[in-house]
């Protein structure tokens, strides 16, 4: 027997964070973050998937990584993949995947939090890595993969705003040009 977490559920813990959010279904909701990236506008989209027995928070870094690119973006997948606490990333048909997987049994409030905090995070530090990599392979030697090597953040403060950063959960920015969802 599963767990009963719903999107319910999801929807409030985002309402308790403040977050912009969207239900997508009875097992999926979407948000995304606004990276703070220096000098480029970083977008991530962050989709929860309920399953039966497990929480999913997975977001597309990179589409359609083609075939001169794949060996580059493997290493780089396989060097962040060494010092993630609690993410993966995967390459699934030509795209780079950050994945975090939690069981429902343990999941809770604090579980959502950190879970969270760990994609945006991730998806932050190795973003536009990923996306270099992707459409240069010979960046992929130069990229200085120390941050990766960072240990994982003690507290939420690690990605929550320190006063000039912005968090910033614009989820119109999901919808079609016409206004459909």
């Amino acid at each position: 027997m599963s767990t009963a977490i719903t999107t319910d559920t999801i929807s409030g813990f985002f309402e308790k964070l403040g977050w912009s959010f969207r239900v997508i279904d009875s097992t999926r909701v979407l948000t995304n973050y606004r990276c703070p990236v220096p000098a480029f506008y970083y977008v991530i989209n962050v989709e929860i998937i309920l399953g039966e027995y497990w929480v999913t928070f997975r977001s597309l870094l990179q589409n359609n990584v083609s075939r001169g690119q794949l060996a580059a973006v493997q290493e780089l997948i396989s060097q962040w993949n060494k010092h993630a606490y609690r993410a993966r990333y995967l390459l699934v048909d030509g795209c780079v995947i950050l994945q975090i997987e939690m069981p429902k049994a343990h999941f809770d409030y604090a579980a959502f939090v950190d879970s969270l905090v760990a994609i945006c995070r991730y998806g932050r530090l190795s973003g536009v890595e990923m996306a270099a990599a992707a459409t240069n392979p010979s960046l992929a030697k130069q990229i200085d993969l120390a941050v990766a090597a960072e240990a994982p953040p003690a507290a939420w403060e690690a990605i929550l705003p320190t006063g000039d950063e912005d968090l910033n959960f614009d989820i119109s920015m999901n919808r079609l040009p016409d206004g459909t969802t």
